[in-house]
């Protein structure tokens, strides 16, 4: 019951073949949120509801299988955004939406599949 620890901050769910994070988790007021190593195809929209984040590792999943091959245009939502960590997944583009957090200081893009970042970057 997540939803229940209404001070949570820090969320790290790694190495749990998990196949999504629990949708309550995008309403709490996490800052660090670390989701790597797990089953994830897909990143829903609802990451844009993550306006505290600040640091995000979405390493060794399976995003971009089931979602054309790309994270959500609502990733540019999480203006606070300082690191973000998508290596090691299925993507394929990256979307221009990225450009818009003007926070991040870290991004991790080893992906073998990904076509090349758009210039907003």
């Amino acid at each position: 019951e997540i939803e229940l620890l209404s001070r949570l901050e820090v969320l790290l769910l790694e190495n749990n073949q998990l196949p999504s994070i629990p949708s309550s988790v995008y309403s709490q007021g996490i800052k660090e949120l670390r989701v790597s190593g797990n089953l994830l195809p897909v990143l829903p929209g609802l990451v844009g509801q993550l306006a505290e984040v600040r640091i995000l590792h979405l390493s060794r999943n399976h995003i971009g299988q089931l979602s054309v091959g790309q994270l959500p245009a609502e990733i540019g939502c999480c203006q606070k955004l300082q690191e973000l960590f998508i290596d090691s997944n299925e993507i394929v583009d990256l979307p221009l939406e990225l450009g818009l957090l003007t926070n991040l200081e870290t991004l991790r893009l080893d992906i073998p599949k990904l076509k090349s970042p758009p210039q907003e970057i």
